[in-house]
């Protein structure tokens, strides 16, 4: 497949994003400038996919007309300009179409600019520069585009990768793309261990008792809370919050091996809940059990690369094993800052970008992908692995219960699961302690058996984005030349 587009300064942006569009299709696809595929003449008789706001000067079954100029129209993220079989699209071409398809002799176009819209989107082009932030830094969930037009629970880039494979198939007399992870999808279990234990701090052990008032039952929770304390206290039982000997025990016997972020540094008044040395233990016998850990970067870290290349070489050196991927402490996100700060600590993948307070699709994606920075045009040489749900989320920002949580999740993998995606959950392991979160530990083992039910499955994280690493190279969706 070749995808032909127009020279010009918005073209690495253009090429990158018809890459990731043709990746999810499952298109094996070769981008090319409209005056290199006329020069060599190489590929005619390859299926095209041109783009643009002329129609190309060479032979294509596919025309995508670009945005208002003709090509991509920048960073800016306005809201959604059509809707096409209930698929919301946010950029259409410069030349409208009624029902936005035609065929003209053996050529379809189309006004939707599905490249632009995905670029839009995988970009976080409308994060960058925001003003509005919360008191952590971060971008808020009613801040996105995806939030106020009610698409945040729905992976568009990948619907619209399903849009381009219908186009593509209907003028190819049938060719068949190559679906990842067929017939099924993965999901990934992934914890964040922001605290060891709970009755070591006095201030966690308020902030467990505030929200044991705030729920139901308050009386009888909180008598466990306190006999639980002293059976602590006295050596006569561990900690609440030492669950991971029973969930890997668990997670091993369904098969699961897991992703663990632990912290390596930040003493500062959101982290330092524990010291590296306190967790090395642990975090080694985990790593020997065949568990992935990773780094949780500390609070300032979002944009300081050199200081989270440091709190990783300390977390290889206490684990002894390479630490390639990360996610942001309190899920701290910059557009593009926090993937540049990844690419600094030398970092395989992260998988920070989701939003505390909704489930969703951040960047309307449900694979992992490799960022471009729409700030410089380049690619980033790092992968995302976006978060879809976590815990937190679920029971506190939203509110929900545990009925309704697995209800939500489960809505979330059916998408995925049509896309042959990755859903990637978190599990924190304070959750699991039942009197302060009253049924979320057994949520999560009812949710794990939900989506194996679905045809999911697991991996580590690592494990899920090099598949997606292994398939773009085997697709051969590669960069045009300079």
């Amino acid at each position: 497949m070749r995808f032909l587009f127009e020279p010009g300064p918005e073209a690495p942006a253009i090429a990158y994003a018809a890459r990731q569009l043709f990746l999810l299709a499952g298109w094996r696809c070769r981008a090319v400038p409209y005056p290199l595929a006329q020069r060599s003449g190489k590929g005619r008789s390859l299926p095209t996919v041109s783009y643009g706001g002329e129609l190309p000067p060479v032979a294509s079954q596919l025309h995508l007309w670009a945005g208002a100029r003709g090509r991509w129209t920048g960073a800016s993220c306005r809201g959604v300009d059509a809707v096409h079989r209930g698929v919301p699209v946010l950029v259409r071409g410069a030349r409208r179409i009624d029902g936005h398809i035609r065929r003209e002799r053996e050529r379809l176009e189309t006004d939707l600019d599905l490249v632009a819209s995905a670029l839009l989107l995988l970009t976080r082009s409308e994060e960058i520069g925001s003003c509005v932030r919360d008191r952590f830094g971060r971008v808020p969930t009613r801040a996105s585009l995806a939030c106020r037009e009610g698409f945040l629970r729905r992976p568009l880039v990948n619907e619209y990768a399903q849009l381009l494979a219908e186009w593509i198939e209907s003028v190819t007399g049938g060719l068949r793309p190559d679906l990842p992870h067929p017939p099924g999808f993965v999901f990934c279990v992934t914890h964040d261990v922001d605290q060891l234990t709970l009755f070591g701090s006095a201030r966690d052990v308020a902030s467990a008792a505030r929200r044991i008032g705030q729920g139901p039952q308050r009386m009888r929770r909180l008598r466990r809370l306190a006999g639980d304390a002293a059976g602590v206290l006295t050596g006569r039982c561990r900690d609440p919050y030492d669950t991971f000997g029973d969930l890997m025990d668990w997670e091993e016997g369904c098969s699961i091996r897991s992703t663990v972020f632990a912290m390596a540094g930040g003493h500062g008044r959101f982290e330092g809940r524990y010291r590296l040395r306190e967790a090395a233990p642990l975090l080694r016998e985990l790593a020997r059990r065949g568990h992935e850990v990773g780094v949780h970067g500390s609070f300032e870290t979002w944009r300081d690369g050199a200081l989270l290349r440091r709190e990783r070489s300390a977390l290889e050196d206490a684990v002894g094993v390479e630490i390639v991927g990360g996610r942001q402490h309190y899920l701290r996100f910059a557009v593009p800052e926090t993937w540049r700060a990844a690419v600094d600590a030398g970092l395989q993948y992260d998988s920070t970008l989701g939003y505390p307070d909704e489930i969703g699709f951040r960047a309307a994606i449900c694979a992992p992908f490799r960022p471009f920075d729409a700030v410089s045009g380049r690619e980033f040489p790092v992968w995302e692995a976006p978060l879809a749900v976590m815990d937190v989320g679920l029971s506190s920002a939203l509110a929900l219960s545990c009925d309704e949580a697995e209800s939500s999740i489960v809505d979330l993998a059916a998408q995925v699961a049509h896309h042959h995606g990755v859903l990637v959950l978190l599990w924190h392991n304070a959750t699991l302690y039942d009197a302060v979160h009253p049924g979320w530990g057994k949520l999560l083992r009812r949710v794990v058996g939900r989506l194996r039910a679905m045809g999911g499955r697991p991996l580590r994280l690592v494990d899920a984005v090099e598949e997606w690493r292994l398939r773009e190279q085997r697709m051969g969706t590669v960069a045009p030349p300079a």
